[in-house]
């Protein structure tokens, strides 16, 4: 995360909580530097996905929209945490640099609880619950 994100500037909105690694927390320079931006750091010490979750429920965070890469996104669906999709399809081809969407893990649309599918310009939205609401 660069030093001077504009997410620092929204801490007045409510904390800038960042979860990581004990390995990456053990960064001191890193650490450091975040700390002194604004941010509070929480280590997820197995390195798990609900590891991260545990460390946020703490603080009485209920509820989590995770943005993030392929591999982010591969690992709550591996620990199965993930309660909810929302997935934008793009008629946008990313070439062979592209990082596959969960990577071969099954995953199937039509599947969703409560599909909702919305087109959006040349975009497509499909959204619904994976176990249901709760």
């Amino acid at each position: 995360m660069p030093f001077d994100a504009r997410v620092f500037s929204t801490r007045d909105q409510g904390p800038v909580i960042i979860v990581t690694t004990a390995a990456g927390a053990d960064r001191l320079d890193v650490r450091t530097r975040l700390e002194a931006s604004g941010a509070q750091i929480e280590v997820a010490h197995d390195g798990s996905f609900k590891a991260a979750l545990e460390r946020l429920a703490a603080r009485q965070v209920g509820s989590l929209l995770l943005e993030g890469g392929a591999a982010m996104h591969a690992a709550a669906w591996d620990e199965d945490l993930v309660d909810y999709v929302r997935l934008y399809i793009a008629p946008v081809e990313v070439g062979q640099e592209g990082v596959p969407f969960l990577n071969g893990r099954f995953f199937a649309s039509a599947e969703l609880i409560d599909r909702r599918v919305e087109t959006l310009g040349p975009d497509v939205l499909i959204e619904g619950y994976v176990h249901g609401p709760r």
